[in-house]
Order: structure tokens, then sequence, then C-alpha cells
């Protein structure tokens, strides 16, 4: 799901967590089936408009009560490679390495606190991602 009107493509940043989030959550209440399971792909924290990453609020995950909280990690450096060829714009590198860390750390923290499982992984490793959707029959 994405809603062009609450970030525009070229900045990324945004204005109303709390309208973002309520959104998400009516929208998946709307398309989502009862005895399913959904891989939500998505983000832990966001850039303000101030361009600072903030936590999304802890309301939004214990609503969604996911299975499971796992996070893709990579080198910041090519992060921000990708980001730039992506948006065609610089980036940060100070920024997107703030942003990693504040979302290794939130995303673990929401996990201890909702008792979910947490799973980190580097990007490269999408086969470890598959095999834990299969082992917790997720799949």
């Amino acid at each position: 799901m994405k809603w062009e009107e609450i970030s525009a493509k070229e900045n990324k940043l945004v204005k109303d967590f709390t309208l973002t989030q309520d959104r998400l959550i009516t929208n998946l209440q709307q398309i989502v089936k009862e005895n399913e399971r959904y891989v939500l792909d998505g983000h832990y924290c966001l850039l303000n408009k101030n361009n600072v990453p903030e936590k999304i609020d802890f309301g939004t995950f214990r609503t969604l009560d996911p299975f499971a909280f796992i996070i893709v990690v990579d080198d910041v450096q090519e992060v921000k490679r990708r980001l730039e060829n992506r948006d065609s714009r610089e980036y940060d590198f100070a920024l997107l390495f703030k942003f990693q860390e504040l979302e290794i750390q939130y995303s673990k923290e929401l996990a201890e606190q909702l008792n979910k499982p947490h799973v980190t992984l580097k990007s490269d490793e999408t086969k470890n991602f598959k095999k834990f959707l299969e082992n917790e029959n997720f799949t």
C-alpha cells in the first residue's frame, strides 16, 4: 500500500505519523483475511518532517500484533548507494547510519515488549528469511 499524498516520492518525509499509521491499520483491516498470514514490508522508524529518524508509535505494533519482528540490514554505504540510485538525490551517510541503528534497536525492543520472535537478516540472507517462515509454518 502506498499513499502518494502522505510523502512525496522525492523526499519521503512523513508529516503526520499518526495519520499515516491509522491509515495503514484501517487499510489492513479491510484487506486482511482471518486465519491468513501476511508479510508486511515496512519500517520501524520513519523520517519525520524535520528529516530526523523517529520511532513509529508502539500502539501501532500492538494493534498490528505481528507474528514476528524481522529486520533486514545492510552496509550503510550500500544502502546509501541504492537510495541515491532510486531517488536521484544525495543522502547523508550519518543520517542513514543513525536511522538503521535506531530501527535495529527499536525492532528488538518491540519484539521483547510484545513477546515475539526477532530476526535480524543481512540483505543477502533472503534464503534465511524463507527458511524462518517455513520453520514457523508461516507459509
